[in-house]
């Protein structure tokens, strides 16, 4: 006699294995992709790791666990800004100098999340 129980049971649980497979991989692919040379990492991309992840007002070492290190770090009197290069135009892994460049930057007031934006020039 098949247990109902038992199957839902199993099917769950695959189905959360899956679940956490993809989101470790939509995960590494923002990180492995440095200076956004890789075409990976979008803005889409990064608001639904955001989102997925609950990183707002969440703290900075959170964040780079989902994200990894950022390209640049920049600092002004109220915020440290995590920079990530974003569909960049490279050689040799480095975004080319007269290219357009486009990036996310991720504001931390109090090491915490606080806020994000995506400029590009």
């Amino acid at each position: 006699m098949i247990n109902i129980n038992r199957i839902r049971k199993l099917t769950l649980c695959i189905m959360l294995l899956f679940c956490s497979c993809v989101s470790k991989q939509i995960s590494n692919d923002w990180s492995k992709d440095q200076n956004g040379c890789l075409q990976l990492r979008s803005r889409d991309l990064a608001d639904k790791l955001v989102k997925q992840n609950g990183l707002m007002n969440d703290a900075e070492d959170n964040f780079l666990k989902v994200f990894g290190n950022p390209d640049t770090i920049s600092q002004t009197n109220d915020a440290k800004i995590l920079i990530y290069y974003i569909n960049n135009m490279c050689e040799n892994n480095h975004p080319l100098k007269d290219s357009d460049k486009c990036w996310a930057e991720f504001y931390f007031e109090s090491g915490r999340l606080k806020s994000y934006n995506f400029p590009c020039e």
